[in-house]
């Protein structure tokens, strides 16, 4: 399975958001967020983890942010989930890569007059 994001809190892996146009995850992840009271808000994308761990795809839930974030700590958070970073190779496209592919393919001209 790809498009799997790990909370960095409680260690429960769930899928993506769903896009706009229905394509994307299960939005797992979010769901987890909020079932669980809104506690714990960082997640990071599966298969974004390598050495160089400021790379990772790292996201708040949180309502202050709902954004992109850098995780100081992602290293250590990760090692107590048994994850080494050092070891892990890229295996899925960041949001940000997915996000300027679906715009590099969408028929902007469908929408227009």
């Amino acid at each position: 399975a790809d498009n799997l994001w790990l909370n960095l809190s409680d260690g429960y892996i769930g899928g993506g958001r769903k896009n706009w146009d229905g394509s994307g995850g299960s939005n797992g992840a979010l769901d987890h967020f909020t079932q669980t009271g809104e506690l714990y808000p960082l997640v990071v994308k599966l298969g974004t983890i390598t050495a160089d761990i400021d790379t990772a795809d790292c996201f708040s839930y949180a309502k202050d942010e709902d954004c992109p974030v850098k995780i100081p700590n992602l290293k250590e958070l990760l090692e107590k989930r048994g994850i080494k970073a050092a070891s892990l190779q890229k295996t899925a496209k960041s949001t940000a890569e997915l996000e300027v592919e679906l715009n590099a393919t969408y028929a902007f001209d469908a929408i227009t007059e």
